[in-house]
């Protein structure tokens, strides 16, 4: 999971400055997150037995959620002390062909 690997390079390259870095680790929080929330949306709606009122909001709930990990992904990624960490995140993270800039 991208969200557990962003949480150890941030651990490593950061160690005890991390709790002061208030945004970074907000940031962190949203990475991590929000795959759960999809998970827990996904999960909800098949154990409420998939109603037909809810299913077109399902993708602009998950799409939500997405865009917004997307973003903490990004903003996280930019806050990292080392261009190295970026670098390597970016790589690592961002699949070619996906559609997303990886800068």
């Amino acid at each position: 999971m991208p969200g557990s690997l962003i949480a150890d390079v941030a651990m490593g390259s950061l160690g005890g400055a991390l709790k002061r870095k208030a945004k970074l680790s907000a940031r962190l929080g949203d990475v991590l997150s929000q795959p759960y929330l999809c998970s827990a949306t996904l999960w909800s709606f098949a154990q409420e037995g998939r109603q037909p009122a809810e299913a077109p909001l399902m993708p602009l709930w998950i799409g939500d959620a997405m865009l917004t990990a997307t973003s903490a992904y990004h903003e996280h990624i930019d806050s990292l002390v080392y261009p190295q960490h970026q670098t390597l995140l970016r790589h690592a993270i961002i699949r070619p062909g996906s559609g997303v800039s990886s800068t």
